[in-house]
């Protein structure tokens, strides 16, 4: 690879940008929820421990809704608006035994382990609390959703632990919009055998956008990047 092109990728590949908010949006119904769902989970596994992480924003809850034809439109507005103001982030932690064997660790040492933040575009980190006035709603929703969360994991799901948080500001505006360009951190203090650590999922979230293309090359290109990484050609935002 030629060094000179070496800077473009890798300010392609790291440069968020304000304007992204910009781009055009796809409609909630044609998101790809697998698509949503690897933007927005990491993993880490060793041969002691395991570490699973899910960022779980208000928009996937209207992307799943959008796809059962047997939920009313009326019913689907209603169970958004009550999941508006909050986040999910649902995690997973265990040891390996020494024969290979996933030993779960419990809802409350997993909760005490994690504490979530986000970093918006200037760099300024804002805590984010776990919300201690669910409404009534939100929780029937949540519960109603937390099966078909574990469902798409397999074994790993059983032990998944769902937690939600609060994603407005004690003015009302939203935190941590996946069309804007920012981080959610999930930190993970050291448990049993899994030393921790951070888990970031960076915004804005590709599978939100229609895709943009090289006008040079042709190539489908990430709604954060500001140069195609093949051939450096500054990309329309």
């Amino acid at each position: 690879m030629p060094r000179s092109l070496l800077p473009l990728i890798l300010a392609s590949l790291i440069v968020f940008t304000a304007a992204a908010s910009a781009a055009e949006r796809k409609e909630i119904a044609a998101v790809d929820s697998n698509e949503l769902g690897r933007e927005t989970q990491r993993s880490v596994a060793t041969g002691e421990s395991l570490s699973f992480v899910w960022v779980v924003p208000q928009e996937f809850w209207s992307v799943a809704l959008s796809k059962n034809g047997s939920v009313p439109a009326a019913d689907r507005a209603a169970m958004t608006d009550a999941l508006r103001p909050y986040m999910i982030v649902a995690v997973v932690r265990a040891d390996v035994s020494p024969n290979a064997a996933l030993l779960f660790h419990d809802e409350g040492a997993v909760k005490e382990s994690v504490g979530v933040s986000y970093v918006n575009a200037a760099g300024e980190t804002v805590p984010m609390q776990i919300a201690r006035d669910v409404s009534p709603k939100a929780a029937q929703v949540v519960g109603l959703f937390k099966p078909m969360l574990r469902g798409t994991l397999g074994r790993l799901g059983e032990s998944l632990h769902v937690f939600i948080y609060k994603d407005t500001d004690a003015d009302g505006r939203r935190i941590a919009s996946p069309y804007q360009p920012g981080r959610v951190r999930v930190a993970l203090a050291p448990l049993g055998k899994d030393a921790g650590g951070v888990r970031d999922v960076e915004f804005p979230l590709d599978a939100l956008f229609v895709p943009r293309k090289c006008e040079k090359c042709g190539r489908e290109q990430h709604i954060s990047w500001k140069f195609c990484p093949w051939d450096g050609a500054p990309l329309k935002e």
